[in-house]
């Protein structure tokens, strides 16, 4: 497999031209809303969502089904195939990590009486955000700073969005408290330790 053949499709497809180096930073934004869409499809879709609710999870899902689109255009049959394995890959690389965020989220859930399957959908739609959020960040890092594209996705940010839409009307149905995960060290470490295994797995990418 070649990941520079992957990229270069990926950017002529956008009319961007690589300006110097090479890597696979530019398909990371991918792989992070790739394994956001994976748990929202386990841990939130199967949920009895409300109206308010399914409009903000309908939009989310819409949100994310353009990015991915836009992505896989610009591939070969081949391609996708190829592209489809990275990410399978990729998940299975933070498979653990993302559980560990899980539970430092649930852990700090407790104190505010939420039941036990409660706090498994705040944690999956915190880790969801967290994901999208870094994915938002490395968009911006990659392509305005490295390849010079000078604006944020508007997938991505509709995807932050509604994320957020849909955890904010879901949190205020089972709790009056205000959760900030920024206040909490265990989720702080576990979410930074998940980034830089996103990130590490790019070096194994390259180096593969």
């Amino acid at each position: 497999m070649n990941i520079n053949s992957i990229v270069n499709s990926w950017l002529q497809h956008k009319g961007m031209i690589r300006k110097s180096g090479s890597g696979a930073d530019p398909i990371l934004p991918f792989l992070m809303l790739d394994a956001m869409y994976s748990i929202l499809q386990k841990d939130l879709r199967p949920l009895d969502n409300k109206r308010e609710m399914k409009l903000a999870l309908k939009r989310w899902v819409a949100s994310y089904t353009s990015f991915n689109r836009d992505f896989f255009a610009s591939f070969s049959p081949e391609q996708r195939d190829e592209v489809i394995d990275i990410m399978d890959d990729f998940q299975a690389f933070i498979g653990n990590d993302i559980l560990v965020a899980k539970v430092a989220v649930m852990n700090e859930l407790k104190q505010y009486g939420l039941t036990f399957e409660q706090q498994k959908v705040v944690a999956a739609c915190m880790v969801c955000h967290v994901l999208t959020q870094t994915a938002d960040i490395a968009w911006e890092a990659v392509y305005k700073n490295r390849w010079g594209e000078d604006k944020r996705n508007p997938y991505i940010k509709g995807i932050l969005k509604h994320s957020w839409d849909w955890m904010n009307i879901y949190f205020g149905k089972i709790t009056n408290a205000y959760v900030n995960p920024n206040d909490s060290e265990p989720i702080c470490k576990a979410m930074s330790v998940l980034c830089n295994r996103m990130v590490k797995f790019l070096d194994k990418l390259e180096a593969a």
